[in-house]
This record gives structure tokens, C-alpha cells and sequence, in this order.
């Protein structure tokens, strides 16, 4: 009994909830006009605005107004100035069509890359065109990836053996590619293969390097950026630590060829928004080189949904 009671002194509490908001929407004013309520807040989501890491300014990102990456600015701190970014275009279906890469030369910023693709059926083929001073057309370079039904890269490089001339050793052989899945929460692990057969002057090499993704509890707004758009997730391919899902990760740990595994954690400091401010990445000592941490830091910029 003491539980029914419970729950319809709830369901009452909530229905005279709603009841006085009826009424408050229906007052009205000494003229007899309708006070209306106030419009609903538009939808918003925080993204980051400006990237530091240890403490030198990294990258400035700008938006449109769904909340999509429109220009992404690498800052040089040697001239402590901007002096290259990435700009995107976004096709009808709201996913990213294409970006223009530009570098600061003479005093203004000159087209040098140009990223284009083509989808037929799973596989996503992207172009990338080169130009040189005065716009000239140096080249087009391309490679392919393989997507699943939801948006997601299951696949890039490609098994095919690549044979290219060498010199010294007639021909050089090569084979890179490299396997996603998933889980609930985004990215779970990639396995990469590489092989190339023996040049002038090394070894032949393979390689296989399995990584392995763990979340924290918090979410992780820059996911918005490339969730089941995948072309966008290649191309902001560096910037994984930021993306890879859609809570921030915790931990990854890197297996190459069965060896014991690398482990790399993340640690946060939040805001009072609980979005991140301060985020170190430790990296244990590996071969030649120390266990360091790297610790990035951000400012956010809201975006009101339109």
C-alpha cells in the first residue's frame, strides 16, 4: 500500500506540474492580452573552438551552423601565426564532399591540396590532386576505403600487392591496410598489416599492429564530427584521440607482432559543463624511447542548432 500511495502522490505532483504551466502559459495581462511562454532553447551542442598542447596554441576549429567542421587552422609557433588550414565542403546529404588545403605562402594562402571522392557501393574512393605555384596541376593520388551499412570504415588500404620500380633492387613489393570494428560506444579496435620487401637500404618488413579502445564514462562532443560520416573520420584520421567515440577514451593499448602491450591512458580535468579542459595523454616507455605525457588543452564555442 505504501508503495501505490508512493506512486500516485508522484503521478499528482507531476500532473500539477503540468497543470501550472498550463495555467502560467494562459495569464494574462492587465490589457487582456495572452502572455505567451517562452520559445523552447534551440538545441545546442559545445565543440572545441581552440587546441593547445603543453601549452604552445595547436589548431583552431570553426563551424557552420549544424554544427559541422568548416575550417580546421594549424597554428606554426615559429612565426606564431596561422599559416595553413583544411576547408570543407559538405554535399546535399549533409556529409562532408571534399576539402581545399591551403599553406600561407608570400604573404597569402595558396591552394597546394585538393581531397575529392567517389562511392560505389561499400567502397569510398578518395582523391587527392597536388598543386604547385600558380596553381599548377602536379598530380592525383588515390586510395580507397571500405564502409559497412551505417557509415562506419571497416576497412582501408587495400590487400592488393603494389609493385613499385627501385633502382637498386628491380622492384619493390608492398602491402598496407588496415581493419576497424566497433562496439556501442565507437571505435573498438583497428588491426593494420604492413609488409614491404627489401630496398637498397633496409630489411624487408612486416608488421602487425593490433589497438585496442577503452571509454570513460563522459561524453565525447567532437564524435558529432564524423559519426556516420566516414570520409570526414579519414580525413580527421590524426586527430583519433579526439573522435574515435562518443565518450572520451580512457585507455588504448597497442599489440605489434604478439609482443607484450603498450598501453597508453588518458586523464582529464573537467569544467562545469563536464566537458574536458585539460587532457593528458601518457605514453610509457617504448624502445629507444622515455615514457613522457603530452597534455593538450581546450576552449570550447557553443552552436546553437539550426
Amino acid at each position: 500500500m505504501k508503495r501505490s500511495s508512493f506512486l500516485y502522490s508522484r503521478c499528482f505532483l507531476l500532473l500539477a506540474g503540468v497543470m501550472m504551466c498550463s495555467m502560467q502559459a494562459c495569464l494574462k495581462s492587465s490589457d487582456d492580452t495572452v502572455i505567451k511562454p517562452e520559445p523552447e532553447p534551440s538545441p545546442y551542442i559545445s565543440l572545441i573552438n581552440t587546441l593547445s598542447l603543453d601549452g604552445a596554441l595547436l589548431d583552431s576549429f570553426e563551424y557552420n551552423s549544424h554544427g559541422k567542421l568548416v575550417k580546421f587552422w594549424h597554428y606554426d609557433t615559429t612565426s606564431k601565426s596561422y599559416n595553413r588550414y583544411h576547408e570543407y565542403v559538405y554535399g546535399g546529404s549533409g556529409n562532408v564532399s571534399g576539402y581545399n588545403y591551403f599553406q600561407r605562402e608570400a604573404g597569402s594562402f595558396k591552394l597546394r591540396l585538393r581531397g575529392t571522392y567517389v562511392t560505389a557501393g561499400n567502397k569510398i574512393t578518395l582523391y587527392t590532386e597536388s598543386f604547385g605555384p600558380d596553381n599548377i596541376f602536379l598530380g592525383k593520388d588515390s586510395s580507397f576505403v571500405l564502409v559497412n551499412g551505417i557509415g562506419q570504415v571497416t576497412m582501408s588500404g587495400t590487400k592488393d600487392t603494389i609493385v613499385t620500380p627501385d633502382p637498386a633492387m628491380g622492384t619493390v613489393k608492398m602491402v598496407s591496410y588496415r581493419n576497424y570494428t566497433y562496439n556501442i560506444q565507437g571505435l573498438q579496435s583497428t588491426t593494420g598489416h604492413f609488409y614491404r620487401s627489401a630496398t637498397r637500404w633496409n630489411a624487408p618488413i612486416e608488421e602487425e599492429t593490433t589497438v585496442t579502445f577503452a571509454y570513460t564514462d563522459k561524453l565525447n562532443h567532437m564524435y558529432s564530427l564524423v559519426v556516420r560520416d566516414p570520409v570526414m573520420g579519414i580525413y580527421l584520421g590524426n586527430y583519433q584521440y579526439l573522435t574515435a567515440g562518443m565518450l572520451c577514451l580512457s585507455t588504448t593499448t597497442a599489440v605489434i607482432n604478439n609482443t607484450p602491450g603498450m598501453k597508453v591512458t588518458y586523464t582529464y580535468t573537467y569544467d562545469n559543463s563536464d566537458q574536458w579542459k585539460e587532457m593528458a595523454i601518457n605514453y610509457p616507455a617504448y624502445a629507444s624511447n622515455p615514457a613522457h605525457t603530452a597534455r593538450y588543452s581546450a576552449t570550447y564555442k557553443r552552436i546553437d542548432i539550426k
